[in-house]
C-alpha cells in the first residue's frame, strides 16, 4: 500500500464554530489494490480519539485518477481536490460531499501549473485557491463563499499552503503569503464578508526581525508566529503570540532549539507542541527527518516542560489539552503538561 505524503489533521466542532471541545479526525488518501489488478484511490477518515477508521469513497468513481493535493472541510465533511493532470480536462478543482457521496461543484482555473494551493476556513467555510492564471499571466488568489461562489480575486498574491485563521469576531481572515509586486512575504488581513484585503503587513515589522518568519498556528484570534535567528552558526527559534486585531504581542519565548517540524498551539494559548525534525543530507539531496520526539514548551515558564518519545510514522492530533498519537497499533493519549 502506498500512502500519499499528505495527512491533514482536521477539527470537527461538535457544538458550534467557536473553538472549544472537538473530536479530531484525520483524512488520508491511499492507493489500494482493487479487483482484476485495478488501482483504487480510497479516501479514509480516522478518529484520533477512538482509533476507528472508515473507508468512505474511491475517488475514481468521481473522475479523479491523479491526485495533486486536497483540502478537507471537516465541519461539513467536504473534500476539495486538485485534479490537475488526470483525464479530466474540463476542471481543475472538484468539490465532493463525502456524506452524500456526490459532486457539488467543479471549478476551472485556467492554469498550466499543477502547483495549486487550496485551503478553507473552518469558522465560516470560505475557500481560498491560489494559482498561476494563464489568462492574466500572473499569480492570483481567488476567494469563494461557503457555497463556492466567487467573491473576489486577489491579484499578484500567492498564499502559503497552511491554514486560514479568523479574528476573534470572525470579521477578518489571517493568511500568510507572497506579494509578487513588492517581492516580499506578507501577512494578509482579509475582510471575511467581502473577500478583499484590508491590510498587508510584514511579519518583521511587528516588533521582531528574524532571518525567517512564519505563521505556525492560531486559535481564538491569536496567531503563533515563529522567527528564526542565527548567531555564530547556531540557529534558534523565537515564538510570539500575536493579536492582529489589536496589533500587539501578547507573549514571547526565546531560544527554542532550531527544528523543521510541525508546531501546534493548545487551547490555553500557553503551550506549543513541536513534532521535532531536522534536515539531513541523503546522497546529494537534503531531506527532512523526524527525530521521533515531541517537545512541549510553555510560554509562562519560558522553557521546555515535556518530551515524549514516539514511534516512527506516528501521526499527531491536538485536542484541547491532550495530544493524540496514532500508530498502526492504535491510539495513545498524552497530557500536554
Amino acid at each position: 500500500m502506498k500512502i500519499f505524503d499528505i495527512w491533514i489533521c482536521c477539527f470537527l466542532l461538535l457544538i458550534s464554530v467557536i473553538p472549544g471541545y472537538c473530536e479530531s479526525y484525520a483524512v488520508r488518501i491511499e492507493t489500494k489494490e482493487g479487483e482484476n489488478e485495478s488501482k483504487l484511490l480510497v479516501v479514509s477518515k480516522d478518529n484520533l480519539e477512538t482509533g476507528e477508521s472508515e473507508e468512505i469513497i474511491d475517488l475514481h468513481e468521481f473522475g479523479i485518477y491523479k491526485l495533486i493535493n486536497y483540502c478537507y472541510d471537516a465541519q461539513r465533511d467536504i473534500l476539495i481536490v486538485n485534479n490537475y493532470g488526470s483525464f479530466a480536462i474540463d476542471y481543475n478543482i472538484r468539490i465532493i460531499d463525502l456524506k452524500q457521496k456526490k459532486i457539488l461543484k467543479d471549478i476551472i482555473l485556467n492554469t498550466p501549473e499543477p502547483n495549486v494551493t487550496i485551503i478553507t476556513n473552518p469558522s465560516d467555510n470560505k475557500l481560498y485557491i491560489s494559482f498561476w492564471d494563464n489568462n492574466k499571466k500572473l499569480p492570483i488568489t481567488r476567494v469563494y463563499d461557503e457555497n463556492y461562489n466567487l467573491m473576489n480575486e486577489l491579484l499578484n498574491i500567492s498564499i502559503d499552503r497552511t491554514k486560514v485563521y479568523s479574528s476573534k469576531d470572525g470579521k477578518y481572515h489571517y493568511l500568510f503569503g507572497y506579494d509578487t509586486v513588492i517581492r516580499k512575504e506578507i501577512f494578509l488581513i482579509v475582510d471575511s464578508e467581502k473577500g478583499t484585503i484590508s491590510k498587508k503587513k510584514d511579519l518583521n515589522n511587528i516588533g521582531i526581525k528574524g532571518k525567517y518568519s512564519r505563521i505556525r498556528d492560531g486559535k481564538k484570534g491569536i496567531l503563533l508566529i515563529e522567527y528564526r535567528f542565527e548567531k555564530n552558526k547556531k540557529k534558534t527559534e523565537t515564538y510570539i503570540l500575536y493579536d492582529p486585531f489589536d496589533d500587539k504581542i501578547i507573549d514571547r519565548m526565546d531560544n527554542v532549539p532550531y527544528h523543521v517540524g510541525e508546531v501546534y498551539l493548545d487551547d490555553s494559548l500557553n503551550n506549543i507542541v513541536i513534532n521535532d525534525a531536522k534536515f539531513i543530507k541523503v546522497s546529494e539531496k537534503t531531506e527532512r527527518k523526524y527525530t521521533n520526539k515531541i517537545m512541549v514548551y510553555s510560554f509562562s515558564k519560558g522553557k521546555k516542560i515535556k518530551e515524549i518519545s514516539i514511534k516512527e510514522g506516528t501521526k499527531i492530533g491536538l485536542v484541547k489539552d491532550k495530544i493524540y498519537l496514532k500508530h498502526d497499533n492504535g491510539i495513545k493519549v498524552e497530557n500536554i503538561k
